[in-house]
């Protein structure tokens, strides 16, 4: 393109020895510039209006749409593109996901917050520390997984492990933890955890997890009274050989 300005400005001035440019000049001298050499004998060479034709809908195009290209390349250079607003840093909490694909996001809720996990091997681990305020209440632990054969949760020196069979009845196991030895917890103890598995519409299953499907738990309340600095949370949705 600067090419065709440079001959543009020769045909306005005239040739180097001083002589007036004529109509033919001004029009051929471009064309045989702007023509690949193997089409100098073509159509178009013969009736140089089609290519300033061309030219002028090529201006009006590139000003229509924003004007001429914003790099040397002729092409936009790249914008960054920012995170995806679920997953931009909060200045209440501070994650961690130390496996590539492993990724937790902060979604709040009316009452409490939602914390989702997604895992694209389906075996990780994430950490999330509470930098303002008191854990808040509810915290749910969302899992996107098809599986959940095991489920180990750190709260301080409180925690659970949990697992979900594989096989009907899809029977869910319970094991919890504490600085003292702990008798086997029910469903009327304060560290009773109960894992649910939904659809991809949140509608209960009885089997694992469909697509789009996931298993969810409630933090138990007990576990977060003595404000624990951090959350330590390790998945494995299906034991491997």
């Amino acid at each position: 393109m600067a090419a065709f300005f440079l001959h543009a400005k020769a045909a306005r001035t005239g040739d180097r020895k001083g002589k007036a440019p004529s109509a033919d000049f001004f029009h051929l001298h471009l064309v045989d510039r702007l023509i690949p050499l193997r089409g100098r004998n073509s159509s178009l060479r013969k009736n140089p209006s089609v290519v300033w034709w061309g030219l002028l809908g090529m201006i009006f195009w590139w000003g229509a749409n924003g004007g001429w290209p914003a790099s040397a390349s002729g092409f936009a250079e790249p914008t960054e593109q920012p995170p995806h607003p679920k997953e931009q840093p909060s200045k209440d909490w501070k994650i961690d996901c130390p496996k590539e694909g492993d990724h937790l996001k902060i979604i709040p809720q009316k009452e409490g917050v939602l914390l989702e996990i997604s895992s694209e091997r389906g075996i990780g681990q994430a950490s999330i520390e509470r930098i303002g305020g008191p854990w808040p209440k509810p915290l749910i632990l969302r899992l996107r997984l098809r599986g959940l054969e095991s489920l180990r949760v750190e709260a301080g020196q409180w925690g659970f492990e949990a697992s979900v069979m594989s096989y009907p009845p899809y029977k869910t196991r319970l094991r919890v933890h504490g600085p003292d030895p702990m008798p086997p917890v029910d469903r009327k103890s304060p560290y009773w955890v109960e894992v649910r598995m939904l659809d991809a519409d949140g509608k209960p299953t009885s089997k694992l997890p469909p697509e789009g499907g996931y298993f969810e738990v409630v933090i138990p309340p007990a576990f977060l009274e003595k404000s624990p600095k951090k959350l330590q949370i390790h998945w494995i949705d299906f034991y491997r050989e």
